[in-house]
């Protein structure tokens, strides 16, 4: 079981890679992102 979840993790990872042409500094930035989208409706929904 644990070799199906890490296979998907690699390809979801590999998916994220080629979306951004494996450009460090462009995944950086999609993953900051994405990281302050989460946080900011996590705590929006924690406070109502």
């Amino acid at each position: 079981m644990s070799d199906e979840i890490i296979e998907e993790l690699w390809q979801i990872k590999d998916s994220i890679a080629r979306e951004h042409d494996y450009d460090i500094e462009s995944l950086v930035t999609h993953l900051q992102t994405d990281q302050h989208e989460r946080q900011h409706w996590r705590n929006k929904k924690e406070n109502h």
